[in-house]
């Protein structure tokens, strides 16, 4: 065999072990015994089959499906696969979260509290909504028409104010007899 067959045997068994081993860590912390919860959102924007889903942070599992609850069409349904050993409890809350302000979206479950009780497998873990684009738009205009009108007010009885703050003035310094 010649000595480049040799280096690219090499170089074709490093390739596959490499991979092997990326693979095998990378799924590492979401393998083994997977328990199945539910939650309910009324917008689910960048949830999708395969979200990662995290508990206080930590990979826990992913979204399994996201679809619109038959039994309220109000709300999207999403169900989670995560893994058996992840205590998500009754004080567990469900947000759709992003790691940065332009970061892929994900489920983040919270820690909830150490003595109340684990939700149950196929169990429901309460949900908190996310304000979308739209919502935090509509929000900034309320706040700055409202700042608008009360600037307006303030410059409007500015003279006003200022002359019942001489005329305080005047009374405290003829009461305490200052000039």
């Amino acid at each position: 065999m010649s000595s480049e067959a040799k280096v690219g045997t090499f170089v074709v068994v490093a390739v596959i072990i490499f991979v092997y081993t990326f693979i095998s860590v990378a799924n590492m912390q979401l393998a083994g015994k997977k328990v199945t919860y539910r939650t309910y959102f009324t917008y689910a924007a960048g949830l999708d089959t395969g979200t990662l889903v995290r508990f206080g942070g930590l990979k826990a599992g992913m979204v399994d499906t996201v679809q619109p609850y038959a039994e309220n069409p109000t709300k999207i349904e999403v169900i989670i696969k995560m893994r058996f050993d992840i205590p998500v409890n009754q004080n567990s809350v469900a947000t759709v979260a992003s790691l940065s302000a332009l970061g892929e979206r994900y489920l983040e479950i919270s820690t909830g509290s150490a003595n109340v009780a684990r939700i149950k497998p196929n169990g429901i873990i309460p949900s908190q909504e996310s304000p979308s684009i739209g919502d935090l738009t509509v929000q900034v205009s309320t706040v700055t028409r409202e700042a608008t009108v009360l600037m307006r007010d303030v410059n409007a009885n500015f003279k006003s104010l200022t002359d019942r703050a001489e005329i305080l003035l005047d009374n405290l310094n003829e009461i305490t007899g200052e000039d």
